[in-house]
């Protein structure tokens, strides 16, 4: 595996993704905007305030959650 490369499981399925070290770069190369979702790393939600601080590590267990809303 390449260095500038990360191995997770988002959403249940294992997935590569190259360049990414936080979870903004994250949603941005699933191209999700940040504004409508929720994440959770390895069972812990992480505010949206330090979604461009946390760091992702390889293995990790990610969750995102899309707002839906209604009526």
């Amino acid at each position: 595996m390449s260095k500038n490369t990360i191995s997770i499981v988002v959403n249940g399925k294992n997935q590569t993704f190259k360049s990414i070290s936080n979870i903004s770069d994250l949603l941005e190369a699933m191209n999700i905007k940040n504004e409508s979702v929720a994440v959770a790393v390895n069972g812990t939600v992480i505010k949206k305030t330090l979604h461009e601080s946390f760091v992702i590590k390889e293995n990790s267990k990610i969750e995102i959650v899309h707002a839906v809303g209604g009526g």
